[in-house]
C-alpha cells in the first residue's frame, strides 16, 4: 500500500482562486512554484485596474442617476439610508480590489502547506474542491436569480443598464471576498482542531483522575492528615514522573504560533472588507424589509408600477434572506474558529495538572501556556466589534428597532 502524501492546499482552493481571478481579486501568482512572468503579472494587475475603473465609473453614474431621477420621488427619510447602502456596496468593492495586491490567499496557502507537513495532516483536496465549487455555484445562481427579478421589476433605460451592470459586478466581487474569508477561517479552524487532538493524546487520563480523586478525598479530613496525604501523593508522583515528549510539545507550540499568526493576518487583511460588508448587509437588510412591506401600497418607493410591485416585494425579501444568511455564515464561522482556538488553553491546563514533569517538558508546557495566555482570540471587523454569535443578537435587535422607526415615520 502506498504511503499517504502530505499534499498542499493549493489544489483544494483552486475553484475559489479561479473565480477570484475572473473578478480581478487575485493579481498574484498562485500554485506550488509561484512562478509568474512579468507579462502575466502586468496583465493581471492591468485587468484588476480595469475592473476597478468600471466599478468606479458605475458608482459615479449610479450616484448621478439616483440624485436626478430616483431620489426626486423618494421621501427624505429614505434618501440617506439608500445612499449609505450604495456607498457601502461600492466602498467594499473598491477596497477589496485595491487591497487584493497583498496576496492573502497566496500567503494562507503557503503557510498552511508548511503547517500540514508539521501536523502530518492530509488535506483531501477533491473534497475541498467539491465543497467550494458547490458554494460558489449556489451563491452565484441565487444572486443571478435575484438580479433577474430586480431588473424585471424596474423601468429599463440606458442609464439603468449601466447602473445595474456595475451593481451586479460589485455584488459578485463582494460575495467572493466573503467566501474567501469564510473558507479561510474554516480551514484555519480545522488545523487548530488537529493540533488540539494531538495535544489531547498526550494527556495522562489516569494521572488526572487520580489527582481529582485525591483532591476530593482531602476536602473532608483534618489539616494534619491532609498534609500527610499530600506528602504521600508527592512521594508517589516523584516515583511516577509524567513523561511528555518535550520535542513534540515544542513542535506543537511553534505550530500554534504559526496558526495564530495566520489567523491574525487573515483578520487584519479582511477586517476592513468585512466591516464594510457587515455595514452594507445591515443597511440592505433594513431597507429590503421596509421596501418589501411598503412596495405593495406605494410602488414609487421601488421605482416600478403597480403591476410589478409584487415582483419587487419578492426581490427585496430575497435580498433580506441573503443578508441574514451572510450574517449567519460569517458569525458562526468566526465563533467556531475562536472556540477551537480557546480550547487549546483548556487542554494545556490538563497537561499541567500532574505535579511532576521532566524539566524540558515542564519548560515547554510553561512557555506554551504563557504563549496562549498572551494571545487574544477574537475575529473582529477591523477592530470595531467582535464577530461571533453575539453579533447576531445585536443585528436582530437593531434591525427590529430601525424597521419600526421607518414604518412609523
Amino acid at each position: 500500500m502506498d504511503m499517504p502524501k502530505y499534499i498542499d492546499i493549493y489544489d483544494g482552493l483552486k475553484p475559489l482562486y479561479e473565480t477570484s481571478k475572473i473578478l480581478g481579486l487575485v493579481p498574484f501568482a498562485y500554485g506550488k512554484t509561484l512562478r509568474n512572468s512579468k507579462n502575466t503579472k502586468f496583465f493581471r494587475v492591468t485587468y484588476s485596474i480595469i475592473i476597478l475603473a468600471i466599478i468606479t465609473a458605475s458608482f459615479i453614474i449610479s450616484i448621478l442617476y439616483d440624485i436626478y431621477y430616483k431620489y426626486m420621488n423618494q421621501s427624505t427619510t429614505l434618501i440617506l439610508p439608500l445612499l449609505s447602502q450604495l456607498c457601502s456596496l461600492f466602498g467594499e468593492t473598491i477596497v477589496g480590489l485595491t487591497l487584493s495586491y497583498r496576496g492573502t490567499l497566496q500567503n494562507i496557502c503557503k503557510n498552511l502547506t508548511l503547517i500540514d507537513q508539521i501536523l502530518k495532516s492530509i488535506c483531501i483536496n477533491n473534497f475541498i474542491k467539491i465543497i467550494i465549487s458547490m458554494e460558489i455555484l449556489t451563491v452565484f445562481v441565487i444572486l443571478a436569480g435575484v438580479h433577474i427579478l430586480d431588473i424585471s421589476g424596474r423601468n429599463i433605460s440606458l442609464f439603468s443598464i449601466i447602473q445595474h451592470g456595475g451593481l451586479i459586478l460589485a455584488s459578485y466581487i463582494n460575495i467572493t471576498i466573503v467566501l474567501q474569508f469564510i473558507n479561510s477561517v474554516w480551514i484555519i479552524k480545522k488545523r487548530f482542531r488537529i493540533l488540539n487532538e494531538q495535544l489531547t493524546t498526550m494527556i495522562n487520563e489516569k494521572c488526572v483522575e487520580e489527582i481529582l480523586i485525591n483532591a476530593n478525598q482531602n476536602v473532608d479530613i483534618s489539616l494534619q492528615r491532609n498534609q500527610e496525604n499530600l506528602s504521600q501523593i508527592s512521594v508517589r508522583n516523584r516515583n511516577n514522573t509524567t513523561n511528555y515528549d518535550h520535542l513534540k510539545i515544542h513542535t506543537l507550540r511553534v505550530t500554534h504560533s504559526l496558526l495564530y499568526d495566520l489567523a491574525g493576518r487573515l483578520n487584519s487583511d479582511f477586517g476592513l472588507q468585512i466591516l464594510l460588508d457587515m455595514l452594507h448587509s445591515f443597511i440592505t437588510l433594513i431597507m429590503s424589509l421596509y421596501i418589501a412591506l411598503a412596495a405593495k401600497n406605494d410602488p414609487h418607493i421601488v421605482d416600478c408600477d403597480v403591476s410589478t410591485s409584487c415582483t419587487r416585494v419578492i426581490t427585496n425579501f430575497c435580498l433580506a434572506i441573503i443578508c441574514i444568511l451572510k450574517f449567519l455564515t460569517v458569525s458562526i464561522s468566526c465563533d467556531k474558529a475562536t472556540n477551537e482556538m480557546k480550547n487549546t488553553s483548556e487542554i494545556m491546563k490538563k497537561l499541567l495538572l500532574p505535579s511532576h514533569h521532566e524539566k524540558e517538558a515542564l519548560n515547554e508546557l510553561q512557555l506554551f501556556s504563557q504563549q496562549i495566555n498572551n494571545n487574544d482570540y477574537n475575529f473582529t471587523a477591523n477592530g470595531f466589534f467582535a464577530i461571533n454569535l453575539n453579533l447576531l443578537i445585536q443585528v436582530a435587535a437593531s434591525t427590529t428597532t430601525y424597521l419600526v422607526i421607518l414604518i412609523q415615520m
